[in-house]
């Protein structure tokens, strides 16, 4: 019985030698799961998110939604960054966005693609109206910021953004196609980002 019984553990340790002397099976890789190259996410030298790269008419309203509001702040990138100024308004025309650029006492026009990334055609500039530079002076909220600002409490698409004057307020008036298909004003005040009811 002694010699079994010394037997055993004698057993035992050259498996786990032997078990110690293996090299395991790497794991099998994961089947791919995207049809190109995944890419990590990113923020815009102004720290807002990238535009999606959803397209309209996926089908799904939500993702739709997501996919026009994140080209209308692709459009304002992309104009500011040509014209070097600041996007005064934004107006959804047809296939594209109509994009007004404030350049020290100058307007610039742009129509920016659907995507909201690339310059289609820009028209010459005109000097800003008094009351435009007025408003723009006073905005210390961005367009970006007013239009997130306008989703936030009003869910839908942007339709038009642009600077106005409300009850003795400068305001981004923010247009937005809602769910009905209702084009509902939404005020953001342009010095504090607070929406006025």
């Amino acid at each position: 019985m002694k010699k079994t019984t010394a037997l055993i553990p004698t057993v035992l340790a050259a498996g786990l030698i032997l078990a110690g002397c293996t090299s395991p099976t790497p794991p099998a890789p994961a089947p791919a799961t995207t049809s190109g190259p995944v890419v990590a996410p990113a923020t815009t030298p102004a720290g807002n998110p990238p535009a999606s790269n959803a397209t309209p008419g996926s089908g799904d309203a939500a993702s739709d939604d997501t996919a026009h509001n994140a080209a209308a702040e692709a459009a304002v990138r992309t104009a500011e960054g040509e014209a070097n100024g600041r996007v005064i308004e934004l107006d959804r025309e047809g296939n594209g966005w109509e994009v007004e650029v404030l350049v020290g006492d100058r307007i610039h026009e742009f129509r920016i693609d659907d995507a909201g990334t690339a310059v289609t055609d820009r028209r010459g500039d005109e000097r800003v109206h008094p009351e435009d530079q007025r408003r723009a002076a006073a905005a210390t909220i961005s367009v970006t910021d007013a239009m997130r600002a306008a989703l936030a409490a009003t869910p839908g698409t942007i339709d038009d953004i642009e600077l106005d004057d409300r009850n003795n307020v400068v305001v981004w008036e923010v247009t937005i196609d809602t769910a009905d298909d209702d084009d509902v004003e939404v005020y953001v005040d342009a010095t504090t980002g607070e929406v006025q009811a």
